[in-house]
């Protein structure tokens, strides 16, 4: 019998961004992972009576400074393209809306390949994707600027990079 655990290459992604997040707190970074089948059931007096399961928030939801922050993550063994079905109706309405509303969401896409590449779609970029805008049920690499590249020093991914360029995005929007 093998004692060896088979890689789980999105649990380790996880793992990546829960350090990330840690190491970025002393700059204003504070995202908590959310619990995407605990909604909530209460009934008469404050009882708990169950558990819903289904669609919470993204990924990760908090605050960098006064901004709400949510943040979707996907990790695809695609290294070329990011494959819309990764995405869920209810992950994708909730990126939209956080644009509508001004603030700060993106899903955050891991590209594993020989040397894995990151990088951060906000609503802008993925809704003419999402509306087959395109004719296509994939994003190629080619096609997503440079600016949503999120670099990578080490054990950090820098959430900040896009959380600061999508916060330029509102601010020049809103006349700031």
């Amino acid at each position: 019998m093998s004692t060896t655990t088979k890689p789980n290459p999105g649990r380790d992604f996880e793992r990546l961004i829960a350090s990330s997040i840690k190491a970025l707190g002393p700059q204003g970074l504070r995202l908590k992972k959310n619990d995407p089948h605990f909604v909530g059931a209460h009934g008469r007096n404050g009882q708990a009576v169950g558990h819903i399961t289904g669609a919470g928030g993204l990924d990760y939801e908090g605050r960098w400074g006064p901004l709400w922050v949510g943040v979707e993550l996907k990790s695809t063994g695609h290294a070329t393209r990011i494959d819309l079905g990764l995405f869920r109706d209810h992950q994708i309405g909730r990126i939209a809306k956080a644009h509508d509303d001004g603030a700060i969401a993106f899903a955050l896409v891991e590209l594993r390949g020989d040397s894995p590449l990151y990088v951060a779609l906000d609503w802008p970029t993925l809704a003419p994707w999402w509306h087959g805008e395109h004719d296509r049920r994939s994003i190629p690499v080619t096609m997503i600027h440079r600016d949503h590249h999120v670099p990578r020093a080490g054990r950090i991914v820098d959430l900040l990079a896009p959380i600061r360029r999508i916060a330029g995005e509102i601010g020049r929007r809103h006349g700031v």
